[in-house]
């Protein structure tokens, strides 16, 4: 019994001095918070302040268990939807309460029910696929405007179906160009690498879109960022090539080169 009181009373200065005895070992984050990214985090907890907010301004006592809380968030969404809210934000705190108390996530039945109920009600809005030409058409354009990068990462985007964000985020040092007109893009930020573990390589087989990868390196190194703008830039700059050619439709969005090059029929070839 004394040794198992002693080793139940080792204090976190004991444990802490035990950890630096082990060269290399540097805790910087609880497990709590491990595999989720700052940005989700962030968002977890600024949907979880404004919920809190929502029970201080309404009068509601804080809930006692699982049940009471399922039905005051219960509440909650269905305000939120019938004020027009925002879907995410309302996600975003679900799954904020479950991430950071599991025990909760089979015991919100009703609260589980009404987001499932928002969301069979959405009109989701889906990207118009790029066809080669259209691809084409517009990096052309802003290689006449003197802007390989933007071309490039059009080009890139479409022949390698990068995300969005893998595509203007590319740096120098992800690109190896290679013999025969190929490169090999190497993702280390993806999103199923991010998830799994690794890295993630690209190679692309496309002429045009390797030599306009070749022009866009030109005088950059190491960390360079090939997309010369902030990635939030890139939304407006696409759309802004589009209205050259008439195009001002809403589904004209930058997840159109992905979904392109995999739902269009260029996914049986290799070139533009």
């Amino acid at each position: 019994m004394a040794l198992r009181a002693n080793s139940s009373t080792m204090t976190t200065a004991n444990r802490n001095r035990r950890l630096r005895r082990r060269p290399g070992i540097v805790r910087t984050s609880t497990l709590r918070y491990e595999g989720l990214k700052p940005v989700s985090k962030n968002r977890y907890f600024a949907q979880l302040r404004r919920f809190f907010l929502y029970l201080r301004v309404m009068g509601k006592p804080m809930p006692s268990d699982a049940e009471d809380l399922d039905d005051v968030l219960a509440e909650y969404i269905d305000m939120c939807w019938q004020e027009d809210g925002s879907h995410g934000a309302v996600s975003q705190l679900y799954s904020a309460l479950t991430r950071f108390l599991p025990r909760l996530k089979h015991n919100l039945p009703v609260s589980l029910r009404f987001l499932k109920n928002w969301t069979s009600l959405l009109v989701r809005r889906r990207a118009l696929p790029f066809s080669p030409l259209l691809v084409r058409a517009l990096a052309g354009l802003a290689l006449s405007k003197n802007r390989a990068d933007l071309a490039s990462i059009i080009l890139v985007s479409f022949a390698g179906m990068l995300r969005t964000m893998e595509g203007v985020r590319l740096q120098v040092s992800q690109v190896l160009l290679l013999p025969d007109h190929r490169s090999m893009i190497t993702l280390t930020n993806a999103k199923t690498s991010g998830r799994h573990g690794g890295v993630e390589q690209v190679f692309i087989h496309d002429r045009i879109a390797v030599d306009a990868l070749r022009l866009a390196l030109h005088r950059l190194s190491g960390d360079d960022g090939i997309y010369r703008l902030p990635p939030r830039s890139f939304y407006g700059e696409l759309r802004w090539l589009g209205a050259h050619f008439g195009i001002r439709r809403k589904d004209f969005l930058p997840y159109g080169l992905r979904r392109g090059r995999g739902d269009g029929p260029f996914h049986q070839v290799r070139e533009l």
